[in-house]
């Protein structure tokens, strides 16, 4: 028999403690086309509940996730500048959905979780205007 080197419930117990500072909402995007045909994203929260006001932890990505520039003909790609890690297993969330943390917006890339299915991190980047 093999005994877990952490307990069970230690991943739940860490969010009553401020191991995760911050709250974010999942957004999903409805396209629409206007009057010329161009595309026009409206985001709004997502309408399933769990993933509205979800304990997470903001951090630059470094490492193998640290930000890259890819240049792709005449622009310039940034991918995976935040990684957020959030409190519980959340397998609705995709990359064709971002993450709002007080008006700050984070598309997200990728989407990992844990072996145990215990915990959910978003490789994201910083949506600028």
């Amino acid at each position: 028999m093999t005994t877990p080197l952490v307990h069970p419930d230690l991943l739940g117990a860490l969010a009553g403690v401020g191991f995760y500072p911050s709250s974010v909402d999942i957004q999903t995007v409805t396209e629409t086309r206007n009057v010329d045909g161009a595309v026009l994203h409206a985001w709004a929260d997502s309408a399933d509940p769990t993933l509205v006001g979800i304990d997470c932890a903001v951090n630059r990505a470094y490492g193998s996730r640290a930000a890259q520039e890819i240049q792709r003909g005449d622009m310039t790609v940034t991918t995976a500048t935040h990684v957020i890690a959030l409190a519980g297993y959340h397998p609705t969330i995709t990359n064709a959905m971002r993450a709002d943390i007080s008006g700050t917006f984070y598309d997200v890339l990728a989407v990992e979780h844990d072996a145990q299915s215990a915990s959910t991190s978003l490789l994201c980047e910083l949506v600028t205007t």
